[in-house]
């Protein structure tokens, strides 16, 4: 599949996944099909798409719930915020 199918595959997971939460293979297949009518959208290759992403990111994961994967989105983990001695005893 060309570099710039495999962006917009996940350009519209994240989509999704900041819609919903979760999101499913086939929801990205359809979105895109919605999107991109005029291209070849096949499930398997978003598949693939999908698990080559989740081996090299820290930030993306799934549940398998007996169907099919759930792929969400971990935070990010927030910084503590440093506050001066002097502002915190005033």
């Amino acid at each position: 599949m060309k570099k710039s199918n495999i962006t917009l595959v996940k350009l519209a997971a994240k989509k999704l996944i900041k819609k919903n939460g979760v999101t499913s293979t086939l929801e990205v297949k359809n979105e895109l099909r919605s999107i991109y009518p005029t291209t070849k959208w096949f499930q398997s290759d978003i598949s693939d798409i999908m698990d080559d992403w989740l081996n090299t990111s820290k930030r993306l994961t799934f549940f398998d719930n007996g169907n099919f994967r759930e792929y969400k989105r971990i935070p990010k983990k927030k910084k503590a915020k440093i506050v001066s001695k002097t502002k915190q005893w005033k």
